[in-house]
Formats: C-alpha cells, structure tokens, sequence
C-alpha cells in the first residue's frame, strides 16, 4: 500500500458565516388546522351547549382549489346541543389563532351546510365579532352563523376550508379554533298561523328587543310592533330576507327577459302576508307620475302571476291629516308607525318613510340598512304639499313631488302563499304553491341541484351524492347508464325522503344518470355524473440494474412501472426506510421493491444481485502538530469525506495518537480532510482543509 504525509497545522480559530435565503413558500407547506386546537363552546348563567366534533379539518399539503372543489372536500363536522333548561342563542365564530400570518386570512375561503348554509367566502369577508367571555391566544374572531336553540334541540354543521383559487404565493401558517358563543336569550315567538307565508319566513330570524329607532341598526332581524289588535313585524340591520318571485316578460335595466325578479322583505301583516320591496330600482319617475310607471310594471312583469299576489286593500299612501303632514312628525323624531294614516291603495305601491325607518335608515343621517341602494327612490310618505320622502345616499331625505327620482316597487305575498328556502342571498324564499290547495294534483317534477362523487382516487367502487329540492317530498332516486327516464314503478329505485342522499348502490368508472322522483310520481330529468377515479388494478413492476465501473460491487437499483397514477411517495424497499425508486447497494442479496398508486393498490417485485468484486485499500497518514512548537497534538480528531472512484460517498473519522499520528485506509478517489475537535491543551482548532487524490500506485 502506498503511504502519503502531509504537515496538518493547527492555526487559529475561523469563523464561517452562513446565510440562509427563503424565496417564496410551497403550498406544502403551508396548513391550515383546525384539529390541533381544541374547539369549544364558551356558556354563561345556567346556560349549557355541548359541542361535539367528528374529524379535523387540515390544509397540510394543501394547493389552491375552485369553489366547485372546495365544496367537495371533506368537511369539518361538529354539532351543537342545548342541553339545559332555558333557550340559547349562539354564534359561532371562527378564530385566528396568535403566531398565524394574518395574510393569509383573506387567502382562505370557507363554506358551511347542515342547518344553516353558507356559500363561499373569503374568510377576511365575514364580519367581525367579540366572544362573549376572553380565550387566550386569539388575535381576530369572526362570525359565521348566529342563531337560537330550543330546550334540547341540537344543530349539526359542516364547515370546509380550502385555499382560493386565485391564489399564487403563501407564507407561514394560520391556525383556526371554531368556538360558540352562547347565552341564555328566547327567540320569541312569531304569533301568525303556522300555515302562512309570514310564519314561513319570519321564524328563521331573531325577534330584535327594546330596539331605539333613533340609532342605526346595529344588529339584524325582525322587530315585532303591536299597535291595537294588530301585530306586525319588520326586517332590520341586514336580514336574509331575500326572495325569488316572478320573472322578467320584457328586458328592463341589466336584466333580460326570462330572468327571475328578486325582492326583499320589507314587513308583515297582521295577517301574515308579506310585503316585498323589490331589490333594484325599476325605473325614474316624479312623485305626481309614479302610478303609470308602477302599474306598467306590474302589468307587464307580474299580472300572470297575480294568483299568489294580496290585491286588496294593502299599501299605506300618507299625506295631510287636518291639514297636518304626521310622517313629518314621525320621520323627525325617528318615531315610525306600522299603522296607515292615509289612503290604502292596492296591488303594487311604494315603501313608506315608516318602512325605512324599521329599517334602521334615519333622517339626515347616513345609516347601514337592506334597504341602501346608493342612489336615490321614492316614498309614498308626504313630508309637506310640495316635498315627498325619499331614501338618498342611504339616509332619508325629501325631494320636490316634481322632480324626477328612483323608483322601487312594492307588492304583497298573500297569506295564503306556501314558501320554501332559506333567506339568504344564494338560497332566497321561493313561492311553491298555495298552502290551501290540499286537493291540486302535484305534476311539477323535482329539481336535481347536483350529482356528484368525490375527487379521490379509490380502489372500490363509489357512491354519488345526490342533492335535490321538489315542492312537496322526494319519494327516491335511481341511478342508470343510459340517459331514458325509468318508469316510476322499476325496480332499481332507491326510497328515501331526504334532500341529500347519498346512494346505497356503488358505481365503477362511467358515465352515469341520475333521476329523483317525488312522492306523486313525478320524475326529475337527468343529473350526469362522469366516475373517472376507481383503480382496482395492482400495479406491476421490474427492477433495473446497473453496475459501476471497473466490477465494483456498488450497483444501482432502479423501479420500472408502466402505471402512471403511483404515488409520490408510494416506493419503498424493504431493506431501507428512504421512500424513493431508486437506491444504491453493494451486498449481494434478494432486493423486493414495493409500489403504491393513489387509489392504494399496492404490488412489488424483487432480484437477486450478485456482488462482482471488491475494494484495494489505500493508507492516508499525517502528522497533527503545533505549528510554532512543532509538538504533536494529541487525540485532536479529524473527518474524512468525499467519493471513490464508483462516486460512493466516503465518510470516515479518525484521532491523531500520542505522537499526532493520524491515519485514514480508503479506496481510489478525492477526498478532504478537516479537523472536527481541537487536540490535547488546545482551545482552537484548524480551519484548513487538505484535499487528497488516492491513485493506484504504479
């Protein structure tokens, strides 16, 4: 063996600085987490809601989706329970927790389903909120939902998170806690006859207490006035008092002819009917002129209609009592009434400076309500012979009868209507018939919203989600591979009432159509659902080999598969714990590769490997030494790294003996030598590093 030395001198201490730079973060690393802090339910006085949750919610891994795709994930799952003696209102919030980056609160969108719905929205977009009692470690609260729970009742929720679609670059973390806030409070209860349209639509809103008409609403929901035998009630703040009712017969403004007009709700009546304000202005006229521009609409875009429309006597037309304009009065002193001191008019007419002022609008004064539009519109509420009231740039004011302003209808939904829906702006009210027709026959088919199956990949076959809506009752749903509606009778129809549903029948890969039918045998048309992500096959392999040169036993081993769906980490050995399709070995021995596709299907294969032939050892010596005494440093240690001539990493450590020997036996190749720990008596140690080529000597 040849034998090289080399003077190895120990000089004074270096020192290596190292900066690290961090351009931009992959999504992968970014996580949203619900799961690691533990959600709650926060209670006051005797009040008790019990939260239980089912799964975690976790962006780890996670990349930027569609609302479509967000909605598909899986949900965050928890339920709340009243469990105590007394009624509960509750507002659920969501809460970014201390360490979060808090630019990555309007990154994030969310959904919510189950007793109440919640489309998609930007996280940074729900309104703020203060819990009711302090939680440590919360830097901002945000209010999802709100709403009552009666004496036992419960509520089940599903809340799912994704990153925006639009979204290029996130950095750090942001960490979410769900906690409800409750307290002992009633909802009150609305009076009208369960069967009606106004019973429908006002028991989803909070009955407002001790509401001061001289301050902006500052809170939403209905207030319930009781003037004599009459009791009405009247939305405030920004309700979800949304409804679809009518389409459009002509083109007017930015809608086209076809599309469906919407409205909201201004107030009850003793009744139960219910008054719409419709959602846009529908025109220009001047207070003297306004009935041929309000009769024309009504005419052209309402009349086929008129069946579910209150026509007698409804709408309030205020001027002069004994010579004395009392909306003035009113209006001045923010004092509404829900009582009509002037003439009734019928089927369509304007809101009254009383409407706005239930509202939350005031006069002269800029307020938040539903009823802002920016601009400015009638009322049919005289402030003096000359001046009528007016809502403009979202506070009231008058404006001459003569002159020319903004135009918003108003009707009434009888009584008698039957309502479905939820309110909001997604999901408005929606008429379905009449509650009194018990005996009509039912011949309008159910509506399929969606058909769908998850996006992962799965070895089995799957079931598709089905949701649908239909005026009365869903009777079941059936699922087939040709687009012809079955008979109502076939076998094959899968029972059930519900409007979510998901099917006992599983489907392998295709292309599907899916009917619902309704309790009078009414069929929907078809839903098509296309499965494209069911892999039952195990995936198949052989394993390359490739030698160093020269017949080095060091061989390199390589995974060849002709499934292109394997997961990025589904390759594994079985004598290493590196997840990878290629590996390095120099032992002679069985070799068994193991691969997993993302549907699960796991297979493997295996090869013998032979070891060919061996290393000749070369000697590395050298003398460690002071370099001013020229004394040998004893047991200062020393690293050798670097690769063989097989480019196999070479790592070995070594002590210089008492008389500052060292010593290293590798095969060919280049390596350096550095010292890793000062020596005998020393404090410092050696910055210089030796580079080293061991050759065959010849």
């Amino acid at each position: 063996m040849s034998e090289k030395r080399k003077q190895f001198i120990v000089l004074t201490l270096g020192i290596l600085g190292i900066l690290f730079v961090v351009i931009g973060t992959s999504f992968a690393l970014f996580s949203v987490n619900l799961s690691g802090k533990k959600n709650q339910a926060i209670n006051t006085g005797c009040l008790k809601v019990e939260m239980t949750d089912n799964g975690s919610l976790s962006l780890s891994d996670a990349y930027p989706l569609s609302d479509e795709e967000g909605m598909q994930t899986d949900p965050y799952t928890f339920t709340i329970e009243n469990v105590c003696s007394i009624d509960a209102y509750y507002e659920t919030t969501i809460n970014v927790m201390n360490g979060s980056n808090l630019d990555n609160i309007s990154k994030i969108k969310l959904s919510m389903d189950g007793d109440t719905n919640v489309e998609p929205i930007k996280e940074s977009s729900l309104p703020t909120t203060t819990l009711v009692d302090s939680v440590t470690g919360v830097e901002r609260t945000y209010k999802i939902d709100e709403g009552f729970l009666k004496v036992g009742e419960e509520k089940t929720f599903n809340l799912r998170e994704w990153i925006d679609y639009d979204v290029e670059q996130m950095t750090g973390t942001l960490e979410n806690k769900v906690i409800i806030n409750s307290e002992a409070k009633a909802n009150g209860t609305v009076v009208y006859n369960t069967k009606t349209s106004g019973y429908y639509a006002l028991k989803k809103s909070n009955i407002l207490k001790n509401v001061r008409y001289k301050e902006a609403a500052d809170k939403s929901g209905i207030v319930e006035v009781k003037e004599g035998d009459n009791v009405t009630y009247h939305y405030r703040g920004n309700p979800n008092n949304y409804v679809s009712y009518g389409t459009y017969n002509s083109t007017l403004n930015t809608n086209s002819e076809g599309d469906t007009i919407k409205w909201r709700i201004l107030s009850s009546n003793s009744d139960g009917s219910l008054n719409l304000i419709s959602d846009e202005v529908i025109g220009s006229s001047s207070y003297t002129n306004v009935d041929t521009l309000l009769n024309s609409f009504y005419t052209t875009h309402l009349e086929d209609e008129e069946s579910y429309i209150k026509t007698e006597s409804t709408f309030c037309k205020e001027g002069a009592t004994n010579s004395e304009y009392l909306a003035k009065l009113r209006t001045e002193n923010s004092n509404p009434t829900s009582e009509c001191n002037g003439t009734s008019i019928t089927k369509i007419g304007l809101p009254t400076v009383d409407d706005l002022m239930y509202a939350g609008n005031i006069y002269n004064t800029v307020t938040e309500s539903y009823l802002n539009k920016n601009t400015s519109y009638l009322t049919n509420s005289l402030e003096s012979a000359n001046n009528v009231y007016v809502l403009n740039q979202n506070k009231i004011d008058k404006v001459s009868t003569s002159t020319s302003t903004g135009v918003r209808a108003v009707i009434t939904l009888d009584s008698d209507v039957k309502l479905s829906g939820l309110g909001t702006e997604s999901k408005p009210f929606y008429v379905t018939g009449i509650s009194s027709d018990v005996d009509t026959k039912d011949e309008k088919a159910p509506e399929i919203l969606y058909a769908r199956t998850d996006e992962r990949w799965e070895n089995e076959n799957k079931q598709i989600e089905v949701s649908a809506r239909d005026d009365n009752s869903i009777g079941g749903y059936f699922v087939s591979t040709t687009n012809e509606k079955p008979d109502k009778d076939a076998s094959g129809w899968e029972a059930s009432e519900s409007s979510k549903y998901k099917t006992i029948e599983t489907y392998d890969n295709g292309t599907y159509y899916v009917y619902v039918k309704d309790a009078s045998g009414n069929i929907s048309e078809a839903k098509e659902v296309t499965i494209d992500k069911v892999d039952k096959v195990v995936p198949t392999c052989s394993i390359r080999v490739v030698s160093a040169p020269d017949s080095s036993t060091n061989k390199t081993l390589s995974i060849l598969t002709e499934d292109n769906d394997i997961d990025l980490n589904g390759y594994s050995w079985e004598h290493s714990d590196e997840n990878t399709s290629i590996v390095k070995v120099n032992e002679s021995d069985v070799y068994t590769a193991h691969l997993t596709d993302l549907a699960g299907n796991q297979g493997s294969c295996s090869i013998v490997v032979v070891s060919e032939a061996s290393y000749e050892l070369h000697d590395i010596t050298f003398i460690a030494e002071d370099e001013d005494t020229h004394n040998p440093i004893i047991n200062a240690e020393f690293e050798l790294t670097g690769k063989d001539l097989y480019n196999v990493t070479v790592n070995q450590t070594a002590k210089s003996d008492s008389r500052g020997i060292v010593t290293f036996s590798v095969p060919e190749g280049s390596y350096e030598i550095r010292q890793t720990k000062p020596g005998n008596g020393y404090t410092t140690m050696s910055t210089e590093v030796m580079t080293v080529e061991v050759t065959e000597e010849e």
